[in-house]
């Protein structure tokens, strides 16, 4: 009886004594299973908010490097920031993309090297070349979530840490960087989809910018499309062209440009006005008040409307003296086989210059693409186009005959069907550093 119970208290105590070295080992280990805990979660959050993080950095360099071609380094830098903050508003993760993360410079595509542009500054214009002849083709962007990222915002934005605070740690550092650059043929400021029917001495001339063709061009007699002061003549996929003769004469190739404008909203049409209406200096809608119109339009000129956002939803719409329309869009709508046209001849002029901010930032006439061919422009005898920034019909058609369609200084032009006759010159300078317009380009992340 006494053995069995001497060695039952023997069994309890060493039972009491192995429960006892468990809790102490179980002590002595909990701060490092805390931080092995804190480490698989909090780096997991740390490794989603970096994939955020390159996304914003990525869509950045790309809104900015859309910009190069023909503007300020202010207004790429401020484009590269706008696009971030879209991303990741400041209002949830503080300023990610401050003005010293942007810089611009040249991206070598033979060896994938980035080389600043030293000579560029928030005041300047983009020169053409950085040092040695290096063409500025590249934005590139830092965005980051870092503790001393304290611009505009004290005490920085670095990510938030969980279960590692109760280690001492506090936050997490996070970036990322990316690079968009644009290959020798980039840059487009004509662009046609479809077709483009050139007769009788017709001339499409860009200036430092591109002409690409996605479709056919074709011509009949002394037709002519040249690309000046470095530009190029490209045919995009599907395209093709015959009996025009293009300078510089070997075309290059080029996949379609990217679209800074294929995600513009439509024009609201509610409330829209139905009757016929007369527009001249006597009768003029308010500034500001967006008119809608969905009756037949007749604008008599000389007429300096006020600055709008004009839409013409299945109406037909025509120009006759001379028309002029600042700091405003003309949007062409409609529905099922009802869709609005810009109709004008004998010695008529429309003038357009571009908002440069707002929904419709740098576009003069917007074609709603689902209306095709049916959203028309037509010109004739010695009607005169006028346009300061981009005209974006991508689906739709402009008709010209004995007429000019030209720019004092911003022109890009997105059209899908282009008819050109009888001594029509199309010039596309560009020089729209101050228009608010996006280019179309080729612009590619190379990091």
């Amino acid at each position: 009886m006494f053995a069995r119970k001497f060695g039952l208290r023997r069994v309890l105590s060493f039972l009491r004594e192995e429960r006892a070295v468990a809790s102490v080992f179980f002590i002595t280990a909990l701060p490092m299973l805390l931080v092995l805990a804190g480490l698989g979660i909090d780096s997991g959050a740390a490794y989603s908010e970096q994939a955020v993080l390159q996304n914003t950095a990525d869509t950045a360099a790309l809104a900015g490097a859309l910009k190069l071609r023909s503007d300020t380094f202010a207004h790429v830098s401020a484009q590269a920031q706008s696009y971030a903050a879209l991303n990741m508003p400041s209002s949830q993760y503080g300023i990610v993309l401050q003005p010293a993360d942007v810089t611009i410079g040249h991206w070598d595509f033979a060896h994938s090297v980035y080389k600043i542009c030293g000579s560029a500054t928030s005041n300047s214009a983009l020169t053409a070349y950085c040092d040695n002849n290096d063409q500025v083709n590249a934005v590139q962007v830092l965005v980051r979530r870092e503790k001393g990222n304290t611009t505009g915002q004290a005490g920085g934005n670095a990510l938030p840490i969980g279960i590692l605070t109760l280690m001492g740690w506090d936050h997490w550092d996070v970036s990322a960087l990316a690079i968009a650059a644009i290959p020798a043929n980039g840059g487009v400021c004509f662009l046609s989809t479809t077709l483009v029917d050139m007769k009788n001495n017709g001339s499409i001339t860009t200036n430092g910018c591109n002409a690409q063709f996605d479709g056919q061009l074709k011509g009949g007699n002394n037709d002519t499309a040249t690309a000046t002061a470095g530009g190029h003549i490209i045919l995009g996929p599907g395209g093709s062209s015959s009996g025009v003769t293009l300078s510089p004469s070997t075309p290059l190739s080029a996949p379609v440009p990217n679209d800074p404008y294929k995600n513009t909203p439509l024009p609201s049409t509610t409330p829209c006005n139905s009757a016929n209406v007369t527009i001249d200096s006597s009768h003029l809608p308010a500034a500001n008040s967006n008119p809608c119109y969905s009756g037949n339009v007749t604008i008599n000129g000389p007429v300096t409307l006020p600055a709008n956002t004009y839409t013409f939803n299945g109406a037909q719409v025509t120009i006759s003296g001379t028309v002029t329309a600042n700091s405003s869009t003309f949007a062409l709508t409609g529905s099922g086989t009802n869709w609005a046209t810009i109709t004008s001849q004998n010695n008529d002029a429309l003038n357009i210059t571009a908002p440069t901010s707002g929904t419709y930032q740098g576009i003069a006439i917007f074609g709603n693409p689902a209306g095709g061919t049916n959203v028309l422009i037509t010109g004739k005898n010695s009607f005169n186009l006028s346009i300061v920034g981009v005209v974006y019909m991508p689906s739709g058609e402009m008709d010209f005959k004995n007429s000019s369609f030209t720019s004092t200084s911003c022109l890009l032009i997105d059209v899908g069907t282009l008819s050109v006759k009888n001594n029509l010159s199309i010039s596309t300078p560009d020089n729209c550093s101050n228009a608010g317009v996006l280019a179309f380009g080729h612009a590619s992340l190379v990091l």
